[in-house]
């Protein structure tokens, strides 16, 4: 019964989690979009005014805008190989990082700025639901659902078990009373399966 159990409820706890990151990610999408219109401006300071307030404490992602010549607006400065990729073909890209995800997204900004080497790129970093999140409240409830159900099949078991031993027992102290004196007769009817019943 636990091995079912497991077979069952750890897949659906692996799909909670996946759900619930690509949750966040179009969330951050959204974000993406929205830091698009600013960053397309030109003026960095109001960029950096907007990120102040989209990367707001308790945010399960962060924005970073990053510029040509490693200028970093944000909480994760630094270029690798990914974020170029994105600058010079000029094409989005969602990547597995360690701890979540990132999208990456090149902006341009018109003109001369429409080269890839002065392409700003917005790098939104998507931290992985963890316990403090909703996957925390699903994982338990799939856990009380499981002891749940663990406790109806155990009942349901135990009665089952009753019935065929019940009258196993009834019919061994029958057996055991046979020759002495004043012993009981037979038993008129045994209840249980057909094998016990027609042993008695």
């Amino acid at each position: 019964i636990s091995m079912v159990f497991l077979a069952m409820l750890v897949p659906m706890a692996i799909l909670v989690r996946s759900y619930a990151l690509e949750d966040r990610i179009a969330r951050a999408a959204l974000d993406v979009q929205a830091a698009e219109t600013v960053v397309s401006g030109q003026d960095m300071g109001a960029v950096a005014a907007y990120l102040d307030r989209l990367n707001a404490p308790g945010r399960p992602a962060r924005t970073t805008v990053l510029y040509p010549d490693g200028i970093a607006v944000g909480p994760d400065p630094g270029e690798d190989a990914k974020v170029l990729d994105a600058r010079n073909t000029g094409r989005a890209r969602v990547d597995d990082v360690p701890g979540g995800s990132q999208i990456l997204v090149p902006v341009s900004r018109g003109g001369n700025s429409a080269l890839p080497a002065q392409t700003p790129v917005i790098r939104v970093v998507v931290d992985e639901p963890g316990l403090d999140s909703v996957v925390g409240v699903a994982w338990a409830l799939l856990a009380l659902l499981a002891l749940a159900l663990l406790a109806g099949s155990l009942l349901v078991v135990d009665r089952l078990g009753r019935s065929f031993v019940q009258p196993i027992r009834q019919l061994a102290r029958h057996t055991q009373s046979l020759g002495q004196p004043g012993s009981a007769p037979p038993p008129s009817s045994v209840q249980g399966p057909p094998e016990v019943q027609e042993l008695a």
